[in-house]
């Protein structure tokens, strides 16, 4: 029994990632093509576009593509030390 219903799940569960892996390419490539780092990037930007920047950097590793996305990431690091001072200064 097993071995006739084993095929069956196995080419379904197949089918089932190759799916989303498709919607998932499909989706970057619809969001990310046109994507442009602003001249000043806010907190706000970087929460909706980072992982943008990441997913491009990871699905089409063109140098161009990286260095956007560790630029980004760079800014956000920065951004984050500059918040924790503060507090820190306020306390």
């Amino acid at each position: 029994m097993i071995k006739r219903i084993l095929p069956t799940v196995l080419l379904a569960l197949t089918l089932c990632s190759c799916a989303k892996n498709d919607r998932a390419q499909d989706n970057t490539q619809n969001t990310v093509d046109d994507l442009e780092l602003p001249s000043e990037i806010s907190e706000s930007w970087l929460k909706d576009n980072l992982n943008i920047l990441l997913e491009r950097a990871i699905d089409n590793p063109t140098e161009e593509n990286v260095r956007k996305y560790f630029y980004a990431q760079k800014v956000m690091l920065d951004l984050a030390k500059k918040r924790a001072e503060a507090v820190n200064e306020s306390q």
